[in-house]
C-alpha cells in the first residue's frame, strides 16, 4: 500500500515522526522539521516545502472544424462520455485545448518560433492519439 512506501521512505531517510493532537511533526537527520497537519493540508502529509516554479504554457484553443474531416475537438466531443466517466468530479475549468509545451526553462528560440509562427492565427493540429490528462 502507499502509505507503508511512505513509511518506509521516511524510515530509510533516517527521519523521526512525532505524532500529537494536532497533526505530526517530521524531524529530518539534518534538523529539517515539517509539521503535517489534516488542518493546512487536506489529508495530504507535506515533507517539504516546495518551490515555487513558473513556467510559460503554450496552447491552442479548439475551435469547431470547418472542413469535411473530423478534427481533436470532434474525436474529444465523441468520447467525452467515456472520458468524463473515467474521473467524474465536473466540469474541467479550461475549455478544450491542446497543450503544446511546458516550457519551465524559459526556452526563447521556441517562444520566437511560436510568435512568429503560431500565435494570432488559425492552425491545423494532426493526431492519431488522444491522452487525457
Amino acid at each position: 500500500p502507499v502509505n507503508l512506501l511512505g513509511r518506509d521512505l521516511l524510515i530509510a531517510l533516517g527521519a523521526t515522526i512525532l505524532c500529537g493532537p494536532d497533526g505530526l511533526i517530521v524531524t529530518f537527520p539534518d534538523g529539517s522539521s515539517h509539521a503535517c497537519s489534516q488542518v493546512y493540508t487536506h489529508g495530504q502529509f507535506l515533507l517539504q516545502q516546495t518551490e515555487e516554479r513558473l513556467a510559460d504554457i503554450y496552447w491552442g484553443l479548439l475551435q469547431p472544424e470547418t472542413t469535411d474531416h473530423a478534427g481533436i475537438l470532434s474525436c474529444f466531443l465523441l468520447w467525452k462520455p467515456w472520458i468524463q466517466a473515467l474521473a467524474p468530479y465536473g466540469p474541467a475549468p479550461d475549455l478544450p485545448h491542446v497543450t503544446l509545451f511546458y516550457d519551465q526553462d524559459q526556452t526563447e528560440w521556441y517562444q520566437e518560433q511560436f510568435e512568429a509562427h503560431l500565435a494570432g492565427s488559425d492552425w491545423t493540429v494532426l493526431s492519431q492519439d488522444i491522452y487525457v490528462a
